[in-house]
């Protein structure tokens, strides 16, 4: 991959754009702090309404679009966003993988609407997929919320001409450098083996266990997993723990259908 270029001469023009979700991944940025006032002498954030008050339309270098489109309207932002920006980058579990927004194809849609919005059930909604579904996706930066680490190395990569170097291993690799205990050896139902590192362990290394945010790791034993997890949980609470965040996750379709009908 060669080095961007400005889309318009100067810095590089980073647009961060917001569709269903919590808006958790974004606040990553404004968590880098004082990174984040290095990051912005080499790069121009144009469009971040959450820290803006004016925002620029595209051409982008770079976008990072968080959350899903679960309306019409914010299909039709994430095409737009596609069409002016050169990287497009996945923020966090929901653009990824569908995130907790997914729960929805668990569910009838239109019992959902009279719960969720009572009174409003006619409102034209989209059924939730990840945002691959509609456009091309250069970049994923997975996790609930995304990893703070892994957008500075991502901005920081593009900068230079490379592609980001993102860790692909299970998470008890660097739950193992850091000397945590095993959760699983403790009887939890810990994803950390199947689930790809780049949080920093944070929620083994105060005793959670991990809930699998980050999708699974490449190749995942799935099969040796569900045997080792399902020693202290029962099949539908493991079944729910899955569809928590990465029910959509392409490595996890067929495990679904095996389970369907378990809850």
């Amino acid at each position: 991959m060669g080095g961007l270029s400005p889309a318009s001469g100067g810095r590089l023009r980073v647009g961060i754009f917001s569709l269903t979700s919590d808006a958790g991944c974004q606040l990553e940025f404004l968590n880098l702090a004082d990174d984040l006032l290095a990051l912005v002498r080499a790069v121009d954030i144009v469009h971040f309404p959450m820290a803006r008050t004016f925002n620029q339309n595209g051409p982008f270098d770079i976008a990072f679009v968080d959350g899903v489109p679960a309306r019409p309207d914010e299909l039709a932002l994430l095409q737009e966003v596609r069409r002016s920006t050169k990287v497009l980058a996945a923020l966090g579990s929901c653009s990824s993988f569908g995130g907790v927004p997914a729960a929805q194809h668990f569910h009838d849609l239109g019992d959902l609407k009279k719960y969720v919005y009572r009174g409003m059930e006619d409102l034209d909604t989209l059924e939730v997929f990840p945002i691959s579904r509609y456009v091309r996706v250069d970049l994923q930066l997975r996790g609930c919320p995304a990893s703070k680490w892994e957008i500075m190395e991502t901005v920081t990569a593009l900068i230079a001409g490379r592609l980001p170097q993102l860790k692909a291993y299970p998470q008890c690799v660097d739950c193992k450098i850091l000397e945590n205990r095993c959760l699983l050896l403790e009887g939890l139902p810990c994803l950390g083996p199947i689930t790809r590192a780049g949080c920093g362990v944070v929620c083994p290394s105060v005793g959670v266990p991990c809930d699998g945010c980050r999708g699974p790791t490449e190749e995942p034993n799935l099969t040796s997993a569900i045997e080792i997890l399902t020693r202290g949980t029962t099949y539908p609470d493991l079944i729910r723990k899955f569809q928590k965040f990465c029910s959509l996750a392409p490595e996890y379709q067929e495990m679904f259908d095996r389970w369907r009908g378990l809850v």
